[in-house]
């Protein structure tokens, strides 16, 4: 009786991080057409790289869109089964640019398609706390509320109430690594419109 109970409570809560990671994916794949989309990060596979990626959300629709004759109606629930599963989506012809930064290629928006590639910078405060993260990178500074020790980093933002801007020091590598560990954390991203800095807002983290 007693292991029926433990693989119930197993089930549930699996259930229930399904369902968060699930909402989480909804909100950063709903908005292709706009100037401020949110990052996605997934695993492709072509002839010259195979691993993660981060891409706004507008330039993997329009990707899509011309290779896969995908619409607005189809992309959703296409792109969710990707990211529920951490399957790898085939980009015939995609090529690494000079940088070794990118990925270049037919119907890939230039500069568009970032290779996730490791930084020795991001290592080196990777192992802080995801608050901690948010205080290294983003201004204004993050404040931990009292009595709030253990509250998630999500909370965190939203309690301080304020958009955060990344600070204007760090690569490409650097902050895709760091788009990464938000989204890992369920923590949407994307470029503000006007100066084109990673941007967190907090009325995002609902």
């Amino acid at each position: 009786m007693k292991n029926i109970i433990l693989l119930l409570l197993i089930c549930l809560a699996t259930i229930s991080v399904f369902a968060q990671g699930s909402k989480f994916h909804e909100r950063v794949l709903s908005q292709v057409n706009c100037n401020d989309c949110y990052f996605v990060v997934l695993s492709v596979r072509s002839e010259q790289y195979s691993g993660r990626i981060v891409v706004e959300n507008d330039a993997l629709f329009s990707y899509l869109k011309e290779t896969r004759q995908v619409n607005r109606q189809s992309y959703l629930p296409l792109m969710l089964g990707f990211l529920r599963e951490n399957r790898e989506l085939d980009m015939d012809h995609a090529f690494i640019d000079e940088s070794g930064l990118f990925l270049e290629g037919k119907n890939l928006r230039k500069s568009s398609f970032r290779i996730l590639k490791r930084s020795k910078s991001f290592d080196a405060v990777s192992t802080k706390s995801c608050v901690d993260l948010i205080r290294h990178y983003f201004a204004p500074p993050v404040e931990m509320p009292i009595g709030k020790e253990a509250s998630a980093c999500r909370v965190v933002i939203k309690l301080t109430g304020k958009d955060l801007l990344i600070r204007p020091r760090f690569d490409i590598s650097e902050q895709s690594n760091l788009i990464n560990k938000l989204f890992e954390e369920e923590i949407p991203v994307y470029r503000d419109d006007i100066s084109g800095s990673l941007k967190i807002a907090h009325e995002t983290l609902k």
